[in-house]
C-alpha cells in the first residue's frame, strides 16, 4: 500500500510536460492576427473553427489577436467583422508548434476619398458617422446653416448602412480638409461631436 501512495504521490511531484494552455505534443498553437484592407489597422472578431474535434466559436480582442491551443490537425476557420466580408482560411496545426496566421478582411467601401472627392465637385459634401441604431438628425435651422455656409451635410449612417470606420474615416478626412481649408473651423460648433468623428 506504502509503495502504490508512493508512486501516486511522485506522479503527482514531477512536472509534466504540458501545462493548461500550452501546446503538448497532441496539439499545437494557433495565432491569428486579423486587420482591415482598408488601413491594416488590427480588428476585433469573431471566428469560427471547424475541422479536428468540436467546432469552436472564438473571439479576437480589438488588437485583432488570437491565441488558442488545437488539437493536430487541418482546420478551417472563418473570420467575420462588422462591415467586412467574411474570409475562410485553411491551416495545418502541428505538434507543440505556434502556427502564425495573418487574415486580412476586405470591405466594399461606399464612402471613401474618391467618392468624398466626387460629393464636394458635385457641391454635395458629406461628413459621414456610423450612427447605430439611433441615429442623430440635425435640427432643419442647423442643418440649413451648414449646407449655406459650408456646402456641407452632415449624415449619420444608420444599422441598416454599415460601413467601415476605416472607409468613413478616408471620406471624412478628405472632406473636412476641404472645409477647413476653404471656409475655417467654425463649422465644428455646428457638427454633434465633430471632434470624434472617424
Amino acid at each position: 500500500m506504502c509503495a502504490g501512495f508512493g508512486g501516486l504521490l511522485s506522479l503527482l511531484l514531477v512536472p509534466h510536460a504540458w501545462s493548461p494552455g500550452r501546446p503538448t505534443q497532441s496539439t499545437g498553437r494557433l495565432v491569428l492576427a486579423i486587420r482591415s484592407q482598408v488601413d491594416d489597422a488590427p480588428l476585433a472578431a469573431s471566428v469560427q473553427v471547424r475541422g479536428t474535434g468540436p467546432q469552436r466559436w472564438l473571439v479576437a480582442d480589438s488588437t485583432g489577436h488570437l491565441s488558442v491551443s488545437l488539437r493536430i490537425g487541418t482546420y478551417t476557420i472563418r473570420v467575420r467583422a462588422p462591415a467586412y466580408l467574411p474570409r475562410d482560411t485553411v491551416v495545418h496545426v502541428g505538434p507543440g508548434t505556434s502556427n502564425r496566421v495573418a487574415v486580412v478582411l476586405a470591405t466594399t467601401c461606399r464612402h471613401d476619398s474618391l467618392s468624398a472627392i466626387s460629393d464636394i465637385a458635385r457641391d454635395q459634401a458629406r461628413l459621414l458617422r456610423f450612427g447605430g441604431v439611433a441615429p442623430v438628425v440635425l435640427a432643419p435651422q442647423t442643418a440649413k446653416s451648414l449646407r449655406q455656409h459650408y456646402h456641407a451635410e452632415y449624415y449619420e449612417l444608420g444599422d441598416n448602412e454599415l460601413e467601415a470606420d476605416a472607409c468613413l474615416a478616408q471620406s471624412n478626412r478628405v472632406t473636412i480638409r476641404y472645409i477647413d481649408g476653404r471656409y475655417g473651423r467654425a463649422w465644428r460648433e455646428l457638427v454633434p461631436r465633430a471632434d470624434k468623428l472617424p
